[in-house]
């Protein structure tokens, strides 16, 4: 049995009667429910992902489940079920977009995003046919959590273009990966990133550059070589490069990725695992990871220093406190105030990222800030 299988057999028996299931291509299924409403319709989700949100075993082994979807109602937002169908796969796919594990209703203005999104892809292949035009990296350092001191950086990417103007990351980049040209964006990022990283670590010897890495690049066969290939070119240590990979690339497919890990391990490149505790894993899998940095995430920073957040507190003093045992360093993201970096600081992190550090700025404007005019 699949674990498709074995998720269809068990959400058929949590269908209310009279609702009918029906599979599509791969793990997408639709779900029939005539005369529910949206109240019915929510429920039945909440019951499916009660369902999936959990550890799951089949044939001795543990796997994770999520439920993403889409709902609409036949009368309301479609008159048959061809246009129906549009329209329960233009939620599921703004589902997916949210980060996913979640149900999104249909609106006419997820048909707009559908176009806009469209639209975008096409100027955002142009900008990459056109020598990467639009596209830009700015900085955000990072500090010693001791004295503030000057750590490193880490290297985002932006993109403006006419008609759109100024597009947030959050929009872009899951159209690149969709498209496929997070590929090649990702080899010209990662060699911009590296160059300046040179040209940094030249003014300060222990500069590292942070570098985000996408799912979708790991599984390019060149990217290894390329990695290489582009610190042997800039004359640039590895040791003054750290590559991030979201949590989930280690969570979900540890056994798929180990072997380009092993690669970059082999080269002396830190691995960073970001955004911890966003997602799936726990705290007994830092142990196994590959992982030489762990980067907390702001939803567990915000107010850190109030009584209500003690759960909080004592999550992050835990995951410091294992790091630490396995020779795990930890940066916390997110600190904006004054009384986050003392409490984050007293759990004796290792770096601090965050707005009370410095919003990421241009190259030029980052050799001011540390650098001067020299």
């Amino acid at each position: 049995m699949t674990q498709t299988r074995q998720f269809a057999q068990t959400v058929q028996q949590l269908l209310p009667p009279g609702a009918s299931m029906y599979r599509f291509d791969g793990d997408e299924f639709a779900v029939v429910c005539p005369g529910a409403g949206e109240e019915e319709l929510e429920a039945i989700y909440k019951r499916l992902h009660a369902y999936s949100n959990r550890v799951h075993t089949l044939d001795g082994q543990e796997y994770f489940c999520t439920v993403s979807a889409g709902m609409t109602l036949l009368g309301r937002d479609s008159q048959n079920y061809p246009d129906l169908i549009k329209c329960a796969s233009s939620a599921l796919e703004a589902s997916k977009t949210k980060g996913k594990n979640i149900m999104t209703a249909y609106t006419p203005a997820l048909m707009r995003s559908k176009l806009r999104a469209l639209e975008l892809t096409s100027r955002l292949q142009l900008s990459v046919v056109n020598g990467m035009e639009g596209f830009r990296l700015v900085y955000q350092p990072f500090a010693h959590s001791k004295d503030l001191g000057l750590a490193g950086a880490e290297a985002l990417l932006r993109w403006s273009g006419e008609p759109f103007g100024e597009v947030t990351p959050a929009e872009f980049i899951p159209l690149l990966e969709s498209s496929g040209l997070i590929v090649p964006v990702g080899k010209w990022v990662l060699e911009q990133a590296v160059k300046t990283c040179k040209k940094w670590s030249d003014r300060e010897p222990d500069f590292i550059m942070n570098v985000n890495i996408s799912y979708l690049q790991m599984l390019d066969e060149s990217f290894a070589g390329h990695v290489e290939k582009t610190l042997k070119e800039n004359g640039l240590d590895s040791r003054h490069v750290v590559l991030e990979f979201t949590e989930s690339c280690f969570v979900t497919d540890m056994g798929g990725l180990k072997e380009i890990f092993r690669h970059l391990r082999g080269m002396r490149i830190q691995i960073a695992m970001d955004d911890f505790g966003t997602g799936y894993s726990s705290l007994g899998m830092l142990s196994q990871s590959p992982a030489d940095i762990v980067k907390i995430d702001r939803l567990f920073i915000e107010a850190i220093d109030r009584d209500e957040n003690v759960f909080n507190r004592s999550f992050i003093a835990s995951v410091i406190k294992l790091c630490h045992s396995v020779g795990i360093t930890v940066c916390v993201e997110g600190v904006e105030e004054q009384d986050e970096l003392r409490a984050v600081c007293a759990l004796e992190a290792d770096s601090i990222q965050g707005y009370y550090i410095s919003r990421p700025i241009s190259p030029e404007a980052f050799e001011e800030k540390y650098w001067g005019s020299d």
